[in-house]
């Protein structure tokens, strides 16, 4: 199916909207996607606001996983894009291109509701706000997303109910084959298309290079990074590194102490210009 099959005045997109008219500038960037994933190449496109970016990508990119075979993460900036994209824009796309298309939603373990977390607290003697209504919600989800629990549970309550990847005991805790995190992840891995966001995309690329393992985020081929001119911020946060002027007066000292004045001097001269 082209870029016209779908975006055209008699595409597939016009025959599901009555009121549908093609915008030249989603086609043009369709076009430019779906070159791009065919010949393996990098591609930055931009657009305005109503320009249809996510149908703009996604109907090329599914279209391409569907194809060869290949498995692909978009990565969005924030929580509520990942939900639109996993809830209303990725349904029509796969309803759109056919083929069996499997998308699946994967946040950070925190996002999970943790099932050992619940029955400490069914079983302390602190009362947590709003803890009959996650029990009641946990035995009825499917997903665990804390995101989807019922209005009025405190924040500092979910907070207690849920942990944090250091938290978490993994295969070690009794429930682990419960675990709403496992299972999303286990979702990831047979899916065509995983939709996550940009901190756990880099937090999964950071472990990757220490360890060599795909640890956080199934092994992938292709990446969509949508609203991407967030990425730099996200990405400094988990490569980068912080140095105080403080930090670097201390290295002064050392480099002096070892017989190194000159280079002390240097240090703080480039301290005080930063």
């Amino acid at each position: 199916m082209s870029v016209q099959d779908i975006f055209g005045e008699e595409g597939a997109l016009a025959s599901r909207f009555p009121n549908y008219t093609p915008r030249p500038g989603q086609i043009a960037l369709a076009t430019a996607i779906e070159h791009a994933l065919e010949h393996d190449e990098h591609l930055l496109g931009e657009g305005p606001t109503a320009t249809g970016k996510s149908f703009a990508y996604g109907a090329p990119l599914a279209q391409a996983v569907l194809r060869s075979g290949r498995r692909a993460v978009v990565a969005t900036a924030n929580l509520a894009l990942q939900d639109q994209l996993f809830c209303k824009d990725f349904p029509l796309i796969a309803d759109v291109v056919g083929g069996g298309l499997s998308v699946a939603r994967l946040k950070g373990r925190k996002n999970y509701l943790c099932l050992q977390r619940l029955e400490e607290e069914n079983r302390s003697a602190v009362p947590v706000d709003g803890l009959d209504v996650v029990r009641d919600w946990a035995s009825r989800t499917t997903s665990g997303d804390v995101s989807e629990l019922p209005a009025g549970v405190p924040a500092s309550s979910v907070d207690r109910l849920t942990v944090s990847p250091d938290e978490c005991a993994r295969r070690e805790c009794p429930l682990y084959d419960a675990c709403f995190a496992e299972r999303a992840r286990a979702t990831a891995e047979a899916a065509h298309i995983v939709v996550t966001n940009m901190a756990l995309l880099c937090t999964h690329l950071a472990l990757r290079d220490q360890t060599g393992i795909e640890t956080v985020l199934p092994a992938f081929d292709i990446v969509v990074v949508d609203e991407a001119h967030e990425l730099a911020d996200v990405a400094r946060s988990h490569f980068g590194f912080q140095l105080s002027g403080a930090a670097v007066e201390r290295v002064a000292r050392a480099t002096a102490k070892l017989g190194l004045p000159a280079a002390a001097t240097a240090l703080r001269t480039a301290a005080a210009a930063w």
